[in-house]
């Protein structure tokens, strides 16, 4: 589950997740559109982590992202179940000021 994210200027598009699946999820990665994702992860059963996606553009994909401009973007995660070795997919949106 997300449970935070902040867009900056600096750092780009920051998503924080928490995973409450009730088992160890694999190959983590997430992706934002418009943004540079971030290398894959291990999110423990329980642990909750911040994945950043750097070097973020404007809804033309060439802009530079600005201080106080609205973002969208859609978030693509993808995960394997530990315990099954069964690739998942989740999608979902973040929309807010750039700080």
């Amino acid at each position: 589950a997300c449970t935070d994210f902040k867009i900056s200027t600096v750092s780009g598009a920051t998503i924080v997740l928490m995973n409450g699946m009730g088992f160890d999820a694999t190959g983590v990665t997430v992706g934002v559109s418009g943004c540079t994702s971030p290398a894959a992860t291990t999110l423990s059963n329980g642990e909750q982590k911040p994945f950043i996606a750097t070097n973020c553009k404007q809804a033309d994909g060439v802009t530079a992202i600005v201080s106080g401009a609205k973002f969208s973007g859609n978030v693509n995660v993808t995960y394997t179940n530990a315990d099954t070795l069964l690739t998942h997919k989740a999608q979902g949106s973040i929309t807010g000021r750039v700080e």
